[in-house]
Formats: C-alpha cells, sequence, structure tokens
C-alpha cells in the first residue's frame, strides 16, 4: 500500500503537534497533554522515519551522533543491571522520565526529516522557537501594565508562572538558531538579496527577543551564554568576510555589538557582587572544606556571618551556591565515577553514599555535573561526543541543516556548564534538540525522496 500521499499531511501533524509542545512545555500542571502531545509526535514520527530511513540513514558516519545517542539509552539500562546505587529510584526514572526522553528522542528524528523535507514545517518550527520568549514579554508588559509602571526584574520573575531557567533555555536556543540561519542567509545573500533581506531582519529581531525576554527575568546564566554566541557569530562574520569586505556586513557587525552592548550594561546593572569579584567569589567558594554554608539550603544561610570579600562586601549568594555546589559535585564524580543513576537526585544521593553531611534537595545547578553525577563519566563522554560531533559535522557540512544543528550544539554546551537542563521536563527538551540535531546532521542521497515514493 502507497502511504506516500499521506505524508504531507503527516507533515503537518508533526509540526504543529511540535508548535504545540513548544508552546506549553515551560507551564505548569501541562504533563497530561504533554503525554497527549508526546504520542501524536512518536506516532507521527515514526510513520516519517519509515518513509524516509533509506533517504536519510544511508551513511555510517553522518549517522554517529545518533548511534552516540543511542548508545546513552543502552548505558543508563547497563548502569541499571549492573552498577546502580538505588536500584529502586533507578528503576523508577527508568520506566517514567526515561520512557519519555526516548520518546522525544524519536520525536526529534521525526521532526528534523519533516522540516527538511517541508518548508511548511520549516517556517512553522523557527517560529515556534521564539514562542517562550515571545511569551515572556508580553507577559512581562502586561504585568507591568497592571501596576502602572515597569517591574524590576525580580519583581516579575517572582509575579510570572514558568521559572528563570525556562526563560534562559528557549532564549539559548532561539538564538542558536538565529544565529545559524543569519550566517546562511548573509553568506548566499547575493544570491537571493531581496528574499534574504527580510529574513536577516526577522532572524535578528529573534536574537532581540531572546535577549530581552532573558533579561527581563533576569536570567544571567542565559545572558551570558547569549553574550558568547554573539562573540562566536561575530568571530564567524570575520572568518566569512574578513576585513577587505568589511563594509558589506558593516550594518550586521554594529546589530551585534548593540545587542553585545546591551548586555554588557544588563551585567553592570544587575550583577551586582556576583560579576564585579567574580573570579574571588569563585576561588572562595570552590573550597568548600573551609566554607561550609553549601551544605544546605539558602534559606537557611546565617547571612550576618557570611563569607567577607577583600573589599569587605559578603560573598555573592548565587556565585557561592553555584560554584561550591560545582566544585563538591566535580568531587563527587571523581569519587564514584560510574554515578548514581539518578537524572534529578543524584547529587544528595552521592553526598548521603559519601556521607558528606547535608540538609539538601536540589541539585547542584550545572547541568553537565548533574548528568555525570547520575551516569558517570561514561554518560557525560556520549552526551559531550555525541554534541561534538554534531558541531563538527554541522560546520563542515556549510549548509542550513548542519548550521542549525551545529549551532544549537555550540549554545547548549555552556549553557549546561551553568544551567539545570538535566533537571525534570527540562532533560526532555534536551534530549529531543540533541536527537532533532543530530538527524539533521544526516546526510541525505540525492534524488530520492522515501521508500513509499
Amino acid at each position: 500500500m502507497n502511504f506516500y500521499k499521506y505524508v504531507d499531511s503527516v507533515f503537518s501533524i508533526l509540526a504543529w503537534n511540535i508548535a504545540s509542545l513548544l508552546l506549553i512545555w515551560v507551564f505548569p500542571n501541562t504533563i497530561a497533554l504533554r503525554h497527549i502531545l508526546l504520542a501524536v509526535g512518536i506516532f507521527t514520527s515514526l510513520f516519517i522515519i519509515l518513509q524516509f530511513y533509506k533517504k536519510y540513514l544511508n551513511t555510517l558516519i553522518s549517522a554517529i551522533p545518533l548511534l552516540l545517542l543511542l548508545l546513552l539509552f543502552i548505558w543508563v539500562l547497563i548502569h541499571y543491571f549492573l552498577y546502580s546505587l538505588n536500584p529502586d529510584l533507578e528503576l523508577k526514572e527508568i520506566s517514567s522520565l526515561w520512557l519519555r526522553v526516548f520518546g522525544f528522542f524519536i520525536v526529534g528524528i521525526g521532526t528534523a526529516i519533516a522540516i527538511r523535507e517541508s518548508n511548511y514545517c520549516k517556517n512553522i518550527f523557527f517560529l515556534s522557537i521564539y514562542f517562550i520568549p515571545i511569551i515572556n514579554i508580553l507577559a512581562y508588559l502586561y504585568l507591568s501594565m497592571l501596576v502602572g509602571e515597569f517591574l524590576s526584574p525580580i519583581e516579575f520573575v517572582y509575579a510570572f508562572l514558568f521559572k528563570k531557567i525556562e526563560a534562559a533555555f528557549f532564549g539559548v536556543l532561539g538564538t542558536s538558531v538565529a544565529c545559524a540561519n543569519l550566517l546562511f542567509l548573509i553568506k548566499n545573500y547575493y544570491d537571493r538579496p531581496n528574499s534574504y533581506f527580510y529574513k536577516i531582519i526577522l532572524f535578528f529581531s529573534g536574537i532581540g527577543l531572546c535577549l530581552v525576554s532573558s533579561l527581563v527575568a533576569q536570567t544571567r546564566n542565559g545572558v551570558a551564554c547569549i553574550f558568547i554566541l554573539l562573540i562566536i557569530f561575530g568571530i564567524f562574520l570575520f572568518r566569512l568576510f574578513g576585513l577587505k569586505h568589511f563594509i558589506n556586513y558593516f550594518f550586521i557587525f554594529l546589530l551585534t555589538m548593540f545587542f553585545l552592548g546591551l548586555i554588557w550594561s544588563y551585567h553592570i546593572k544587575t550583577g551586582l557582587n556576583s560579576w564585579s569579584n567574580l573570579i574571588e567569589n569563585i576561588q572562595i567558594s570552590s573550597d568548600f572544606n573551609q566554607h561550609a554554608y553549601w551544605r544546605v539550603e539558602s534559606s537557611e544561610w546565617p547571612q550576618a556571618n557570611y563569607v567577607n570579600l577583600s573589599n569587605d562586601k559578603l560573598i555573592a549568594g548565587n556565585v557561592y551556591q553555584r560554584a561550591a555546589w560545582a566544585s563538591v559535585g566535580i568531587y563527587l564524580i571523581k569519587s564514584y565515577p560510574l554515578g548514581y543513576g539518578s537524572v534529578n537526585r543524584s547529587f544528595v544521593g552521592l553526598l548521603n553514599e559519601a556521607k558528606m553531611e547535608n540538609r539538601l534537595i536540589s541539585q547542584t545547578h550545572s547541568g553537565w555535573i548533574d548528568f555525570g553525577l547520575a551516569f558517570g563519566i561514561p554518560g557525560l563522554a556520549l552526551i559531550f561526543l555525541t554534541l561534538l560531533m554534531i558541531a563538527s559535522q554541522g560546520l563542515i557540512s556549510k549548509t542550513l541543516w548542519g548550521l542549525v544543528a551545529a549551532w544549537i550544539s555550540l549554545g547548549l554546551i555552556p549553557f549546561g556548564l551553568v544551567a539545570e537542563i538535566t533537571y525534570k521536563h527540562n532533560f526532555e527538551i534536551l534530549i529531543f534538540f540533541i536527537s532533532l540535531s543530530a538527524a539533521l546532521c544526516l546526510k541525505p542521497t540525492l534524488g530520492t525522496k522515501g521508500v513509499a515514493s
């Protein structure tokens, strides 16, 4: 039976399904709806994969990132049977969280094929990436209007529904996608100047949305990663054109510098101790044996007797917490190189296993350290090899999809160092975008439509 005539309809269903997911993924009390959308995504993605696997799964080299990601799931099962330190907890996560994550692995592959095969799906996907920044900004404006003045970022964060991490996460993803598209459009601008000019403006607007969203949500980790991405973008522009053609991209350069200036201004105005004394903050915080406030949640910290910096100011609490927990986390990974086995509770679990006194209930605030605590050095090696392979293959390919995949990886690597991207539903988002990026690196066989064509 020839199912290929139904593919366009399935593409549309999957595109709107993903757009709906990207719209509600970060909102609380939506888990039932997310499950429904996941189920629809799995069925439509499997249909698409079955139709197009001969076109896209034809070379081993381009499939390496997907194979590495698949090995991660195998390592999770091996860990449970051979190395688990809390089998009951690990089995509970395997039968719930990891099942959903594997579902999003499949959906990521199907989505990658759909947006490569259909311009309609591509446009919906690119638009939906910016749903969360748009909602965040609109919510800020609405809440500010209700009180009759612009809210401070702290006031807005406490007033709105989803957390800072979600605003930062989609800000980084949106900026990554925009940078990839901009490089492709600018490089090929003279082929279609009228069409590409408006697209360039739109994607620069996307960066502006992500930046403003992160600024009003006071997400320093998101702002810092956008800062890094824009610096890398500027370097790529310079390598692309060189000084000889500087005038050709001078406007783009000015816009990039404008965004960087906004970020720097934000850091100066809101960073307080955390930026002006960053190095000293980290040096003191990393000595977790001498300064033991990290053993309890911040609500229990004795602020009056807190550590003083050389300028007689108190150490920045957010930097102390993150740096101290990161230092302890690295120590625990060295002590337990195969990991504890829980995506969400490995930090506290290994602290208890190591008999280190604590009254903590949270993670380290670093996604990669938390994942290392969960599945050890092998787990970290697999996920980093996947991201590095995606980045290298994507940049070498010089196609739009290769650039999108590479830039998503370039955004996730630094963001995972400073944000909780492996916590609860954030882990689902992470694996979906890694799977999507890995599938975007697949090299298609030219002239092949699909199995049923």
